[in-house]
């Protein structure tokens, strides 16, 4: 995780980080005995174990150009919403349900005031 937290901006490809393999060892600190063909299936273990303890969701896509003679791996990384941003988002949607489009910052202030009031 520190690796992807770290990288400089013009390292990313949008939300997606450099390919995973070019960096294993030097930057990101994991030595596998893993076959290269299975990368794939350890990189989503840690993936999920990511998405699981932090607050980042983080998915892994395979990449064409590798040079480690097949595709290589990018993880596409997105900060989860926080709880407080869900609950706005799931009253946005009530809202469009009951046929009103309800602002954002309108929602949000009316529920830290809601919050602040307790």
């Amino acid at each position: 995780m520190k690796w992807f937290t770290t990288l400089r901006q013009k390292e990313w490809l949008g939300n997606l980080t450099p390919r995973i393999e070019d960096h294993l060892k030097h930057r990101i600190g994991i030595s596998t005995d893993w076959q290269r063909e299975n990368l794939g299936v350890y990189f989503s273990m840690l993936a999920e174990e990511i998405s699981d303890c932090t607050e980042w969701k983080v998915t892994v896509h395979p990449w064409a150009g590798g040079g480690w003679g097949g595709p290589a791996h990018r993880l596409l990384v997105k900060r989860k919403p926080t709880a407080f941003e869900e609950v706005v988002r799931q009253i946005q949607v009530l809202g469009i349900r009951e046929g009103k489009l309800l602002a954002r910052d309108k929602v949000e202030g009316t529920l830290r005031a809601i919050l602040d009031a307790g």
